[in-house]
């Protein structure tokens, strides 16, 4: 079997990552991986093997990557061209389109009602207009959550039926090993306990300013810091509004990090903020590391991951004084999270799923 795996770069988020597990563990399980991207950089590349080739169109540009797929899908004609990312799913859909005969896969990583509201800028419309008229004509569509494909079928209007639910893999004995390298960062090592960790883009989606409120009244009551991970264009903008709230001192952007691990290791709780997610891998991450958290109860994922509450605690979205007393909560009284709770997002157990399914695409 054979499957080129194509997205915009290999940056430094969420389904990136999840491309760069996947296609190391298929590898290593004797599929014929391969990459395609529209350039060839961000951090996740060094993490790839070796011997998966790497090809590059060398445009973020959507027409020369559709250009530039057309005629790889008629070079390959035997490889499952399986996507990633909005823009790349419809690079992809088109060229499926094109060529009847290739076999074709969108992945779905985001909760689509959230990133295209109605109230959302007219090129976001028209790229949903875009997904609705080709996503039911690839040959097939994956979602990283049951909740993701839930909204998934209702935004585009597709049988729910259509979709296949594989969790992202995100739990490998690399996790645990890496969770346990020094830690040189002596500005963390500095910051008062108890040590709170977000790890995310700092992006609106992430709703970092919720935390910033949250931390404001948990500082109220005693120390506490928080520490964010993650690099975008909010930077400046939260940097100032920590200073605005008063928890300039407690709060350590530390930018993007290859291994966050040996932070979360080192961290008393992982927080998680965001407005809505489409799985939300830190979470498994974390408390496979037996890291307690807490979440918004955001679309979607972290209900799922989290079994409704049931192994962290659940905010409402947008709410700080409701974020503050989860996370106080969770520092007090952590949940008990039992091994099953997280081995269904193994790296190995995925791994099996995504080569059946392509096993099924390649029928």
């Amino acid at each position: 079997m054979k499957v080129t795996f194509f997205v915009p770069s290999m940056a430094g988020g969420g389904a990136e990552r999840v491309i760069c597990n996947i296609s190391n563990a298929l590898a290593s399980k004797g599929v014929d991986v391969a990459l395609l991207l529209m350039k060839k950089e961000g951090p996740f590349l060094s993490q790839l093997n070796p011997k998966i080739p790497v090809e590059e169109v060398g445009s973020f540009s959507t027409r020369k990557a559709l250009s530039a797929v057309i005629r790889y899908l008629k070079v390959n004609p035997d490889r499952i061209f399986f996507s990633a990312l909005d823009n790349a799913n419809i690079v992809t859909s088109l060229a499926g389109a094109l060529n009847r005969k290739a076999r074709t896969c969108v992945s779905i990583h985001n909760t689509l009602s959230q990133v295209y509201r109605a109230d959302s800028p007219s090129y976001l419309k028209r790229r949903a207009s875009l997904m609705r008229l080709l996503y039911p004509r690839v040959t097939g569509r994956l979602c990283v959550s049951a909740g993701v494909a839930d909204d998934a079928a209702d935004f585009l209007r597709v049988a729910r039926s259509r979709f296949k639910v594989v969790y992202n893999p995100c739990i490998s004995p690399e996790l645990f090993q890496k969770s346990t390298e020094l830690l040189n960062d002596e500005t963390f090592s500095s910051l008062p306990a108890p040590k709170l960790v977000a790890i995310g883009r700092l992006h609106e989606q992430k709703d970092y300013p919720t935390l910033l409120k949250a931390v404001q009244r948990l500082k109220a009551a005693g120390p506490v810091s928080l520490t964010i991970l993650g690099e975008g264009p909010l930077l400046e903008k939260l940097v100032a509004e920590a200073k605005e709230l008063g928890v300039k001192d407690a709060v350590y952007f530390a930018g993007f990090q290859a291994n966050p691990y040996p932070y979360l290791r080192a961290s008393n709780a992982l927080v998680l903020s965001s407005r809505y997610e489409g799985f939300g891998v830190v979470l498994a991450e974390a408390i496979a590391l037996g890291i307690p958290v807490a979440s918004t109860d955001c679309p979607h994922g972290p209900a799922e991951i989290l079994n409704n509450g049931e192994f962290g605690y659940l905010a409402p979205v947008g709410d700080a004084d409701g974020l503050a007393d989860s996370i106080s909560r969770t520092l007090s009284a952590p949940r008990t999270v039992p091994q099953e709770a997280w081995q269904r997002f193994t790296l190995d157990y995925i791994a099996d799923e995504y080569r059946t399914y392509l096993q099924e695409l390649a029928a």
